[in-house]
């Protein structure tokens, strides 16, 4: 530790370390003629010393910590409103469902199958071992992994800005996970993936600070964010661009590539191919490659708020970022400090368009970038006030700023219906005038709930009804979509589709659907009134698949099932008992013998 003297007081300053905001010069080339400057820097390899991982640490100073725990505090008051949710997300229960049944000893895809990658399904699974089914673990878990998320992400804003400027980026991204419009609080593979994703981020900046670190030390990092890299792709496949974004920032800023790009792939198949062979150790290899991969090949092109021969526009930001930078690269020598964020936000809004439909959940991976580039913004704005001027040198920034706002216009708007902030299907602002009426006394349960979702109250009788009739730990099978069913009244599904959607989506199902519930020969069937196909339908193919399989489940009752409760618009049937048949014919055994037995 070096000491400098400053005026009227003595400053100590680690080797390395930044100095704060107010007295920090940041690196800009001073352009002729009018002072206005242009922030072109590689240096990102000065963090502030505080500017770290701080729960990660050991002697982790007092003001450091003390400002993480308020900003824990802070983000869990944000996300009050969460935990006392009712189980009302349709998504949500049909993981619970498929947890369920793979905690009850099935096998993942072959035995309970959800479109979703393992590790994604196991954390529902592990949830479900701990605490039994219900809304409030999940609400939990979507908290810890939104501030770890955020915490990493004070660390990654830490080696491009100062502390004040980490916080505020940290601060935007909580804010825009807590609240409901983007689903930033629901127990999505979206809301779990940016966790692992953005600590990979922190590791390969780590790894490319070669002038703090070994060889040793860089193939370490390297590694690491590769088998992040490598958990994220299992909880959603998606997370995939994020390693593409760094692997392009190190290649267009000119640093060395290759080797930490090879290790990074080398620690992600080091996450991800024994899982993959446990599958196929397993014998449900075929099941795991439907549910992961073929199911997206009619999935990703079907969508029809964006059609398929658009898509291509998608990428316009990642080509037009790259263009930016090579020219920074070319003309200033150096690329900005904001290139890797924009290059992440860019091929984040690529993938979150992928599949064409208008679900806010996609945009959460992008939301970290994004924090992190308007951070940089307010910072850049900060340190020039009003000297700065708009010049030719910042025309490819724009060009980024502007292919960004096209395809947000003429995309990503028309295809939420409309709605500039892309929230479609979310819930907005009444959200916490729904919960403080209900706090204060306001609002009945069963209002409270009906704000959520109709079906909610439906469920829970449903629960309740099916616990009185003995069905926990029996197997079930519901007609409709009320999956949370499952979970709660801790029943197992007795097919491997765990909602009705499914067998109208998935061709063939429907026309196997009575077979497998014979094999199956379930305790309780549980029909609802909510199966008719409400989704756009004009070849009138789910009408047909929804007849022939209410007609397969119709016919199973007649012959086997009796109806034992009515509630709501649902009926609860249980299996009745073998009758003996009645015959004729002599008995095969003597009739002494008979009554010995």
């Amino acid at each position: 530790m070096r000491c400098q003297p400053l005026p009227l007081r003595l400053r100590c300053e680690r080797p390395g370390s930044r100095m704060p905001d107010e007295e920090r010069r940041e690196p800009a080339r001073q352009r002729a003629g009018g002072g206005n400057t242009v922030a072109v820097s590689d240096d990102f390899t000065r963090p502030s010393a505080a500017i770290r991982l701080p729960l990660l640490r050991l002697g982790i100073e007092r003001r450091t910590l003390l400002v993480a725990l308020g900003f824990i505090a802070a983000t869990l008051f944000l996300r009050l409103p969460t935990f006392f949710e009712p189980p009302w997300h349709a998504d949500e229960g049909i993981f619970a469902a498929v947890a369920q049944r793979v905690a009850g000893g099935g096998q993942l895809y072959a035995d309970a199958w959800e479109a979703k990658p393992p590790l994604f399904i196991y954390i529902y699974v592990a949830l479900n071992e701990a605490f039994g089914g219900g809304v409030l673990p999940l609400r939990i878990a979507t908290a810890i992994s939104a501030i770890g998320t955020e915490l990493a992400l004070f660390a990654i804003s830490g080696r491009f800005l100062s502390r004040r400027y980490a916080f505020l980026a940290a601060g935007l991204l909580a804010v825009l996970l807590a609240v409901p419009f983007w689903e930033g609080n629901l127990a999505l593979a979206d809301t779990f993936v940016i966790l692992p994703s953005s600590l990979a981020v922190l590791c390969c900046l780590n790894a490319a600070r070669e002038s703090q670190s070994t060889p040793s030390q860089t193939a370490r990092w390297s590694l690491l964010a590769g088998v992040l890299f490598g958990a994220a792709f299992l909880i959603r496949p998606t997370s995939v661009v994020v390693g593409l974004a760094v692997v392009l920032w190190l290649l267009v800023s000119g640093r060395p590539w290759l080797r930490g790009s090879t290790l990074m792939a080398l620690g992600g198949a080091l996450a991800i191919l024994p899982v993959v062979g446990a599958f196929a150790l397993f014998g449900s290899f075929y099941w795991f490659w439907n549910a992961n991969v073929g199911f997206f090949f009619d999935y990703v092109p079907s969508g029809r708020e964006l059609p398929f021969h658009y898509r291509p526009l998608i990428a316009t930001p990642t080509l037009v970022t790259l263009a930016a930078l090579a020219w920074y690269r070319w003309r200033e020598g150096a690329t900005p400090r904001w290139s890797l964020a924009a290059l992440w936000l860019s091929l984040a809004l690529a993938v979150a368009l992928l599949t064409g439909r208008p679900y806010s959940h996609y945009l959460l991976q992008a939301f970290p970038p994004l924090s992190l580039l308007v951070a940089l913004l307010l910072s850049s704005m900060a340190s020039q006030r009003l000297a700065w001027r708009p010049r030719f040198e910042h025309g490819p920034a724009f060009a980024i700023a502007g292919a960004i706002a096209v395809l947000w216009l003429a995309i990503v708007t028309p295809a939420f219906n409309g709605n500039a902030l892309a929230m479609r299907y979310t819930k907005s602002l009444n959200y916490y005038s729904n919960f403080a009426a209900w706090s204060l006394g306001l609002k009945s349960q069963d209002a409270y709930d009906d704000y959520f979702d109709r079906r909610v109250n439906l469920t829970e009788r449903l629960d309740a009804t099916l616990d009185r009739l003995g069905a926990e730990e029996q197997e079930v099978y519901i007609w409709g979509e009320v999956p949370w069913t499952y979970a709660l009244a801790d029943s197992q599904p007795a097919t491997r589709y765990v909602t009705s959607f499914y067998v109208l989506l998935i061709p063939s199902l429907d026309v196997g659907l009575g077979s497998v519930l014979e094999e199956a020969d379930p305790r309780f069937i549980v029909v609802t009134g909510d199966v008719w196909p409400r989704i756009q339908d004009d070849s009138g193919i789910l009408k047909r698949r929804y007849f022939v399989a209410t007609r397969a489940i119709n016919s199973l009752i007649a012959r086997r099932y009796e109806q034992v409760a009515v509630v709501g618009r649902a009926r609860i049937f249980q299996r009745t008992p073998e009758r003996p048949t009645v015959s004729n014919r002599p008995p095969l055994l003597p009739v002494a013998e008979t009554v010995s037995r």
